[in-house]
């Protein structure tokens, strides 16, 4: 059987090395968990036997990576550590995986009882595949691994206090206190800093905020914990900084601005403390922005879906053009959350398109501009043209730099559009009626996905269109049959009435002739 032995620990590693060639496992070793991720990759054990606390990358994140390689999650891990050891810090291991937890030291039968149980388990369990991670997984993986470390580092903190203050104990145990809380902090991967309370001034940081934010360490220590927000959010900072307690603070989501502009969203999780005879506040940042950005495209798709199927139910029972189209741009409005949506018909005489349905912030807009479908004028180079020419959908996503939008962009702005989806409203595959404008009050707002959901609304409304046109064709055709109808029902009542007048002329005629004759007379 090949094991892993991952610790940064020579001594440590060269104990668990003599155990188990004892039994005549053939060992292999790695000093912290990046390299025995490289060194599984490569070798692939039969087990893995892994040290918590170790630089680069510790225990929790090597068995995370382990059980998120589909070609390594199957593999027996176990938990070999002296420092974590409280009962949250061993409900953590297994929930990432791992098959059991051994306490640092353990004795060489209790230590080879564990291993033969989880070689046991893993054989009959070996057939059943292992799950996916998903994205709440991982969330509630990294807060609780946040919290972990950051009552780790008030327990390194309040020994080093107490070490100060009693000054009783040995320079090594001190030494050794220092280089956990040395790893704890500069290994850290997510960032950290340590800030001055009284002058808001940085005082330490560890690589993994250099990283993130972009400025180097003498950058981050010439500043202030002002300068990573934005200006607008200082307030609100000095508001939550007045009301710093002892013992772990759980601030939530705020946002920070890294050297390049970027804001970014964060999770601060922090701890009051005295670093270097300072009254300060340990941070730890965890980087939300994508998460939070999935949960906000979830909620705006969600919105637009509800909008389709709204305007759905209004084609259904809406039979009338006009009405149609004023309750499309409500319900995109009201519902759909757009800043603005309007639907204009183009008059082929003039060439130009004439609104005929809006709703939301209009504010005069459409009364004050002069939209064409002419690509020889100006007003007929913006989205609306550009969509009825082209017959497709036409997308600006930056109204404020878009050279389309020149002729209206001051008016546009001023009335809170920054970005726009133009699509042309089609009677059949190829005659182009009309234009359906939906407008954002955030850059960048249309993509892929709520392009397509958008060009689905305007089909179900030229759909409804065609439908209402062929309505409207159908009963002036039924007007004209029945006035049809009517005429020829008229000249046959005109006719059979002249037929029964002749008849009764005839029968008067026999009826003459016949007294006639019988008078003696010649006969009519």
């Amino acid at each position: 059987m090949k094991i892993l032995i991952v610790d940064d620990s020579p001594r440590d590693r060269k104990l668990l090395r003599a155990i188990l060639e004892s039994r005549n496992c053939e060992v292999i070793e790695a000093g912290n968990g990046q390299e025995g991720l490289d060194l599984a990759s490569a070798e692939r054990p039969d087990l893995i036997i892994s040290d918590a606390m170790m630089p680069v990358m510790d225990g929790f994140r090597f068995l995370r990576q382990i059980k998120s390689n589909k070609d390594l999650k199957s593999t027996p891990f176990v938990f070999y550590s002296s420092f974590y050891t409280s009962r949250k810090e061993l409900e953590l291991a297994l929930k990432l995986g791992a098959d059991t937890v051994v306490v640092k030291p353990a004795s060489v039968a209790h230590l080879w009882e564990e291993l033969g149980k989880v070689i046991e388990d893993c054989r009959i369990k070996s057939e059943k595949p292992a799950s996916d991670v998903s994205i709440d997984e991982e969330e509630e993986y990294l807060r609780e691994y946040a919290a972990i470390v950051s009552a780790k580092l008030e327990e390194k903190v309040i020994d080093l206090e107490n070490e100060i203050a009693r000054r009783v104990e040995t320079e090594e145990h001190l030494r050794t206190s220092e280089e956990q809380y040395r790893r704890l902090f500069a290994g850290n991967p997510m960032p950290m800093w340590v800030y001055d309370l009284e002058t808001l001034a940085f005082l330490a940081v560890n690589d993994a905020a250099v990283s993130q934010y972009g400025y180097s360490r003498e950058e981050f220590l010439s500043m202030t914990i002002r300068a990573i927000r934005p200006p607008e959010d200082v307030a609100a900072l000095l508001d939550n900084l007045s009301k710093v307690s002892e013992g772990l603070d759980i601030a939530g989501v705020w946002r920070h601005r890294k050297k390049d502009g970027s804001v970014i969203l964060v999770e601060i999780v922090s701890h009051a403390l005295v670093f270097s005879g300072k009254k300060a506040e340990i941070v730890m940042a965890h980087d939300v922005t994508e998460h939070k950005k999935a949960d906000i495209k979830i909620a705006r798709l969600n919105r637009i879906h509800s909008m389709l199927s709204k305007i759905n139910e209004t084609i259904v029972r809406v039979r009338d053009r006009n009405r149609l189209f004023h309750e499309a741009c409500r319900i995109a409005v009201e519902i759909g959350y757009f800043r603005m949506a309007w639907i204009g018909l183009i008059d082929r005489d003039s060439m130009l398109i004439s609104p005929v349905a809006r709703c939301g912030h209009e504010e005069g807009y459409l009364d004050e501009i002069e939209i064409s479908i002419s690509e020889a004028v100006p007003g007929g180079r913006g989205p609306a043209g550009n969509a009825v020419r082209a017959r497709q959908a036409f997308i600006c996503n930056d109204i404020e730099h878009s050279t389309e939008m020149l002729p209206w962009r001051d008016k546009a702005l001023k009335r809170g559009y920054r970005s726009l989806a133009a699509f042309p409203l089609m009677l059949g595959n190829l005659w182009v009626t009309g234009v359906v404008i939906f407008y954002s009050s955030e850059p960048f707002f249309f993509d892929d996905e709520e392009i397509g959901l958008l060009r689905e609304v305007t089909e179900d409304i030229s759909f409804a269109l065609e439908f209402i046109e062929k309505e409207e064709q159908r009963r002036k055709a039924e007007g004209e049959l029945k006035d049809r109808v009517e005429e020829l029902e008229k000249f046959y009542e005109m006719a059979v009435g002249r037929e029964l007048r002749m008849k009764e002329l005839k029968e008067k005629i026999v009826k003459l002739e016949a007294e006639v004759s019988r008078l003696g007379g010649t006969s009519l």
